[in-house]
């Protein structure tokens, strides 16, 4: 769940799958368990283009179709006896090589023409905390523990770890993609009591309670523990009659307590929905999505006034 939350849901797309580069049939190191470089770069993309791009690979591997004058053919991952020739050869054709190399090397360059830029904010944008190069949305794996890749919910300590880039203490690191909870009591009179857990092992990473009597009032958590990030609470509206569920709260999950640096912080609401189901399922949804958080009608019953208990699970980056 939290990293279909951070990596796909702000795609808005119907199919979200995930890329690899380089890709399953390329040549590629092993991978290490928490060690050494990556094996793949890592990246949620929009279905078809995802299969297109599959498809103009099979094409060139193959030598069919637009790629058909290709002297090469079979699997990438190792050198292709079928082809006597070299990246040198190709780059300088007047100067021939007494022995040519029995190599399958290609350079790759990205063509942009022709596409949606409104799905390449990532690949285009110069983020404000680092290279434009440094891909918000790009992650990796660290540990493999699953061989199906598919992680639990809530996450466990034996699912599959990923990492992903971002920036602290003004140099650029590696954060554990990981998941937190959250659980907010309200009630009359705007007192928000929230508590922040880690939701692999549950324990309490920080508490608070405070007043929001007006709307963008903020309720700011700081975890003792610096590897987790501060939870902001952010009033949007009064509480609500019992019956409903009450105004919608905002939340950010963030190490500058603005929410300004993308690669590391995560914004969302008692309204957000994405991909992933095993939480709380939206009605009707079609194709099915899931919601963030729990947010059950406002219970009238008691005599202090009505109130509300919200759970919300979401994804905290950690160092």
């Amino acid at each position: 769940m939290p990293f279909s939350q951070k990596l796909a849901d702000g795609f808005n797309l119907d199919t979200v799958t995930c890329e690899e580069f380089p890709m399953a049939d390329w040549m590629q190191d092993d991978f290490v368990n928490g060690d050494g470089p990556p094996r793949n770069a890592l990246r949620c993309v929009e279905g078809r283009q995802n299969s297109a791009a599959g498809s103009q690979w099979l094409s060139f591997r193959e030598g069919t179709g637009q790629h058909s004058k290709r002297k090469c053919d079979g699997a990438m991952d190792q050198a292709n006896m079928d082809c006597e020739y070299s990246v040198y050869e190709r780059s300088k054709p007047d100067i021939p090589l007494t022995e040519p190399e029995p190599l399958d090397k290609f350079t790759v360059e990205m063509n942009l023409d022709n596409t949606n830029a409104d799905l390449l904010g990532y690949c285009l944008a110069t983020l404000p905390h680092g290279p434009s190069n440094i891909d918000p949305g790009e992650f990796w794996m660290d540990t493999l523990s699953l061989p199906n890749g598919a992680n639990n919910f809530p996450l466990q300590n034996a699912d599959n770890r990923y990492l992903i880039g971002a920036k602290h203490n003004d140099g650029w690191t590696q954060d554990f993609v990981w998941q937190c909870r959250l659980e907010l009591f309200r009630q009359t009179g705007d007192n928000y009591d929230v508590g922040m857990y880690d939701a692999v092992d549950n324990s309490e990473v920080a508490k608070g309670s405070q007043d929001l009597p007006n709307d963008g009032d903020r309720l700011v958590l700081t975890p003792t523990n610096s590897k987790y990030p501060s939870l902001i609470v952010i009033r949007t509206g009064e509480m609500g009659k019992g019956g409903t569920p009450g105004s919608r709260i905002d939340f950010i999950s963030s190490y500058t307590n603005d929410g300004s640096n993308p690669l590391r912080d995560f914004s969302f609401s008692t309204e957000s929905q994405g991909s992933d189901t095993r939480f709380k399922k939206v009605d009707g949804s079609n194709p099915e999505k899931g919601f963030y958080c729990d947010v059950p009608n406002i219970d009238d019953s008691s005599e202090n006034g009505p109130t509300q208990q919200i759970t919300c699970y979401y994804p905290c980056n950690t160092w």
